[in-house]
């Protein structure tokens, strides 16, 4: 392992490299050896010459340096392979240490990195076991990385498959990020507070423990999300100024949680279409500019809360036909219902207050239970609750109440079909005569 940088070691071919070579390899490994003396090893693989050495030094690396697994015999002590690992790590150079020829690791097999990081990591590893933080650093031949991966500043990490904890993409300097080669991120994918990124672009990306896009104020366009299959944990898209439309993430099938809210300028989300269970809460607020909600078709188990508020243009939202029930429902500050024609049961509470547009409840015709409190209540333009003729409990209160354009033996209708099936008060006052 490289105990220091390579400005600092001494090592040549001269003396290290030429010296290995000759006691413990070129046995085998020569020109000039030929037939059964070659003891297996294959022709033209020959260490002679620096030349050679240097084809070669990848496999060296892999085989006599960083492994036992040659000389097939042993004998190299541990003092040899690390000064080995050392002399190729920094580019095996030669008398004059002016001829460095750096090698590509391949990521089909990972060297790793287990030193404090400086500039010299990428001439002898391709993964690092380690958090890393990128603030203007050349890490381009990482292929994994172990821990936290902290991106400030603009990075190309091309061959970056794999990040065992959180990556982390934040701050002022981040103009852009290449990830094109990205498949897992252990934990979550964070992306908040930068300025100068405006295309977020992951297109091997398959699987996360979070996807969090939050506070960037530049960003335009979240691209190439098709690959994604699973989030264990959140999604959330928000606070995301000049992002005017969100699609794609046509293949996630599970979430932990999403969350879409605050971004001042969305215009459309036509996101999610195979989306097939959240264990969490799906939110969709605080968008002055909201007009379409064309996502979650597919939709067939929420476990959490459904929320929709504070979308005050929002009225073209396709049905979710497939969701039989829900931890809770709660539509604020919002000019329709989500259509959800399948929905016969709400384990907690419902809530449906401070809605401007709202005229009816169509979409909750098929609502049976409710298991703790259903509310409707200041609705100022609200004048039909028919459609919760088919609710035969409430395990909360009743509150059907200052809707001042509702007709009161609507409500009081409703009180009177659930006598008996209403686990707490009942409030039917403020409505219209």
């Amino acid at each position: 392992m490289l105990t220091g940088t390579c400005d600092d070691n001494t090592s040549t071919w001269e003396n290290t490299g030429e010296p290995i070579m000759d006691t413990w390899c070129t046995p085998c490994h020569s020109a000039s050896v030929t037939g059964e003396q070659r003891n297996g090893a294959p022709d033209e693989v020959d260490f002679d010459t620096l030349e050679d050495v240097r084809a070669w030094s990848h496999r060296i690396l892999i085989q006599a340096a960083l492994s036992d697994n040659m000389p097939p015999a042993g004998g190299l002590s541990t003092t040899e392979r690390a000064d080995l690992q050392e002399w190729i790590a920094c580019g095996t150079p030669g008398a004059e240490r002016t001829d460095i020829t750096e090698i590509e690791i391949s990521c089909d097999t990972l060297i790793w990195y287990f030193g404090a990081l400086d500039d010299d990591v990428c001439r002898f590893a391709n993964a690092i076991d380690a958090d890393v933080t990128i603030e203007g650093q050349d890490y381009g031949c990482l292929c994994e990385v172990t821990g936290t991966l902290s991106v400030e500043s603009t990075a190309v990490l091309p061959r970056l498959i794999h990040v065992g904890g959180d990556l982390i993409i934040t701050g002022e300097a981040v103009e852009q990020v290449e990830l094109s080669a990205l498949q897992a991120i252990d934990g979550e994918l964070l992306v908040h507070d930068t300025i100068q990124l405006q295309v977020l672009d992951l297109p091997r990306l398959e699987t996360a423990g979070g996807y969090v896009v939050t506070g960037n104020s530049g960003l335009l366009e979240i691209r190439n999300t098709d690959a994604l299959i699973s989030v264990s944990g959140p999604v959330e898209v928000s606070q995301n100024d000049a992002l005017t439309g969100l699609d794609g993430f046509k293949n996630l099938a599970t979430a932990g949680s999403i969350a879409i809210s605050g971004n001042e300028t969305l215009v459309a989300s036509q996101a999610f279409h195979n989306l097939v269970e959240i264990t969490g809460n799906l939110i969709v607020a605080d968008h002055p500019s909201l007009r379409e909600l064309k996502s979650f078709p597919d939709l067939e188990t929420l476990d959490g809360r459904l929320e929709i508020s504070a979308n005050p243009l929002l009225v073209d939202i396709d049905v979710i036909p497939w969701l039989r029930s829900v931890g809770a429902l709660t539509v604020s500050g919002s000019p329709a219902i989500p259509p959800l024609t399948g929905l016969e049961a709400v384990d907690g509470d419902v809530r449906i207050t401070a809605n401007p547009g709202l005229v009816d409840l169509g979409g909750l015709g098929n609502l049976l239970t409710v298991g703790d409190d259903l509310v409707v209540q200041g609705n100022p333009n609200l004048t039909n609750i028919s459609d919760l003729g088919a609710v035969t409990s409430v395990g909360g209160d009743l509150t059907l109440a200052d809707n001042p354009t509702l007709p009161t033996n609507q409500a009081d209708n409703i009180a009177d079909a659930l006598q008996g099936q209403i686990g707490g008060d009942v409030d039917t006052t403020g409505n219209a005569p």
